[in-house]
């Protein structure tokens, strides 16, 4: 080989170790120092950022325990759980504090849709394995039910009710009304739906629901809950015969009258021993409770302390409610009629001359069959 030939080839191998330094030596540990400059930067802010924590630490505590509590307050809004149990509870709630009875209602099982920190598409937590594993990952999960409910009840019922559902003790809705009028009967019937929200989590207990029934009921059906109407009898004269022939009078008129009290409830016009009567200008609250003892039917009613108890005989608890227009302003007497009716024996009221804008005679709960003409 020239000599030529073996510096040629001296210098061709010093450019490969060169060249070959550079990727395997030179060039990776550029690399590294980039990412180590990288790495350094973001470490720095970071530092940086918690350096100026440390500096608003008492502030940033404060705004944490502040955070706390308005979370906690907001949380105690929505139940553990929608279980049907307290759902059922909650509907019957509804019933026995207004002139509203559910005809038909949908139970559907709850709809987990959110979990706080971030939103669960539609086709996630559909499933209790879902939501367990969002459970045992502490986070809190939201959920919701959709109630479709086909009811019937008064006007006054229905505002009541939905007074109700706005000011229940946890958060709930009402998505959709439709409302329409049973001219026979003076009731209103229509579907709604009503929306329930709850949310699951660390710390959070379902409801329980403590119910007592007591066992032996002869009738079951009877004697629980409200029964809006349910009474025929005496639709082919509008409950006009009641006034010539009835079990039960009740007149009220104004208050500020020489004659007479205000209100007056009695078995027998005709004897001032069974008269209970309440001379306030104000509205007071009148008790019917009807029951069987003995094969033998009775009413007791009573307005505060005083109270009568009379024996009846017909096959309805027929009562005459003779009433009055209002004079002034002043006059500002009337009743709100409390039923407590165990029995299968209906409750029917003929009203008369109340006055239209503003009636003395109100039933303000029921329990039993109830009908007012």
């Amino acid at each position: 080989m020239k000599e030529s030939d073996k510096k040629i080839l001296i210098v061709l191998g010093a450019i490969i170790i060169l060249v070959a330094a550079w990727f395997l030596v030179v060039s990776p540990t550029r690399d590294d120092i980039k990412g180590l400059e990288a790495e350094n930067e973001t470490l720095r802010a970071r530092l940086d950022d918690l350096i100026a924590k440390e500096q608003m630490k008492d502030q940033l505590e404060k705004e944490t325990a502040e955070a706390k509590e308005r979370f906690a307050a907001e949380l105690v809004k929505y139940p553990a759980d929608l279980n049907q149990e307290t759902t059922v509870m909650f509907m019957k709630g509804v019933e026995q504090a207004n002139e509203f009875l559910y005809d038909s209602i949908a139970m559907p099982k709850e709809k987990q849709f959110y979990v706080l920190g971030g939103q669960a598409d539609e086709n996630e937590l559909q499933t209790e394995a879902d939501a367990a594993a969002a459970a045992a990952a502490e986070n809190y999960v939201a959920t919701s039910c959709e109630y479709s409910v086909e009811y019937i009840g008064t006007y006054p019922g229905i505002k009541d009710f939905m007074d109700y559902v706005a000011n229940y003790k946890y958060r709930m809705n009402i998505s959709e009304i439709a409302i329409s009028l049973d001219e026979e009967t003076g009731l209103f019937e229509g579907q709604l739906i009503t929306n329930a929200y709850a949310v699951s989590g660390p710390g959070r207990t379902p409801d329980t629901v403590d119910v007592t029934v007591p066992e032996g009921k002869e009738n079951i059906f009877i004697g629980e809950g409200v029964k809006i109407g349910g009474t025929g009898a005496f639709d082919t004269d509008n409950g006009q015969s009641i006034v010539a022939n009835h079990e039960l009078m009740m007149i009220l008129d104004n208050a500020n009258n020489d004659s007479t009290d205000g209100v007056i409830v009695a078995a027998d016009s005709r004897d001032d021993a069974t008269f209970v009567t309440s001379s306030d200008n104000s509205v007071v609250e009148v008790k019917l409770t009807v029951t069987e003892e003995d094969g033998k039917k009775f009413v007791e009613y009573a307005i505060g302390n005083k109270k009568y108890k009379s024996e009846f005989t017909g096959d309805s608890l027929t009562v005459y409610v003779n009433s009055a227009a209002r004079v002034d302003n002043d006059d500002k007497n009337g009743v709100d009629v409390v039923i407590s009716n165990g029995t299968t024996i209906p409750v029917v009221f003929k009203v008369v001359d109340d006055d239209t804008t503003s009636p003395r005679f109100n039933v303000k709960t029921r329990e039993g069959t109830v009908k007012v003409y």
